[in-house]
């Protein structure tokens, strides 16, 4: 399908770029924090949430990628980079990982031995099965933006845990650090800025946005032929790009089938693919978000 040097080639990790990119982000937020702030209405609230849940997501992308020993050639500055991360979002890098890695199995991949397919259609069966009237789709996306589907973020930390016994002073540590931070926040007088423009973004358009990303990805497809078959490559806009899909991770199928190669080379990936004609037939590719969502997993 790929020749091995090119794929390689492709894997290769560019030091210091995931770190690079994350700093960025934290940058972005802390501008449209201080914009808000300083110069515009409440009416604007709601868009900056959204254009800071988008960063959030892009620092998910950027802790997936550490989950898959992406993100730093060195594998101590791996582990601390997407641990912060997931810190941050209230999620354990190492807990994600053990149970992103059964997601990653293809011959499980969306049926009940893949954890997050299971999941999903044990918890609520209707939310996540396709294709679904377009008015019920609508509704759960707005229900997560209003704080109304919060229950599931429960439902996902408890599966993705996967304690096992040497994990008791890991979770320690990020108590520890849990408590250091309420502290910092707290003598800071930050409560007001950290509820409004990080808490209050995770759990409202975060949540839309990660509904919106894992039914495009996996959902509404036919019994396919491996990794690329089950899975739902979306080449979205640059508006889809800055909302939804960071960092190339519509580019699902690639990365499933090679899951070595870093978030800025999917797409390189995925051209060299194109050239292979069993890849072509196998594969499924979508121009955008919104035309998965209309088109094929709603009616």
């Amino acid at each position: 399908m790929i020749a091995v040097a090119a794929l390689r080639q492709l894997s290769t990790v560019t030091p210091g770029r995931a770190q690079l990119r994350a700093a960025l982000e934290v940058a972005v937020i802390i501008a449209l924090v201080t914009v808000q702030e300083r110069w515009l209405a409440w009416p604007t609230a709601p868009f900056v949430a959204l254009l800071i849940a988008s960063r959030q997501h892009a620092l998910l992308v950027l802790m997936h990628d550490a989950a898959h020993y992406r993100a730093a050639r060195t594998r101590w500055v791996n582990e601390l980079f997407g641990e912060a991360l997931g810190f941050s979002l209230f999620v354990s890098m190492r807990g994600y990982r053990r149970h992103h890695h059964k997601h990653h199995v293809a011959e499980a991949l969306n049926t009940t031995a893949d954890p997050d397919f299971e999941r999903k259609l044990r918890r609520a069966p209707a939310d996540w099965s396709f294709p679904m009237p377009r008015r019920h789709l609508v509704r759960l996306l707005v229900r997560d933006v209003l704080l109304l589907n919060t229950k599931e973020y429960v439902y996902e930390a408890e599966d993705a845990k996967n304690l096992e016994a040497g994990d008791r002073a890991y979770h320690a540590i990020r108590l520890l650090l849990a408590l250091a931070t309420f502290a910092v926040i707290t003598l800071a007088s930050g409560w007001r800025v950290y509820l409004l423009y990080w808490i209050l973004p995770a759990f409202t358009w975060l949540k839309a946005i990660l509904r919106l990303r894992s039914v495009s990805d996996h959902f509404g497809l036919k019994d396919g032929e491996g990794a690329v078959g089950r899975t739902r490559t979306i080449l979205a806009p640059w508006w889809e790009r800055l909302l939804i899909a960071p960092m190339n991770i519509g580019v699902h199928g690639p990365h499933h089938a090679f899951t070595a190669v870093p978030y800025y080379r999917l797409r390189a990936l995925h051209e060299k693919l194109m050239q292979d004609e069993r890849y072509r037939q196998t594969c499924t590719v979508s121009p955008s978000y919104f035309a998965t969502v209309t088109r094929e997993l709603s009616r």
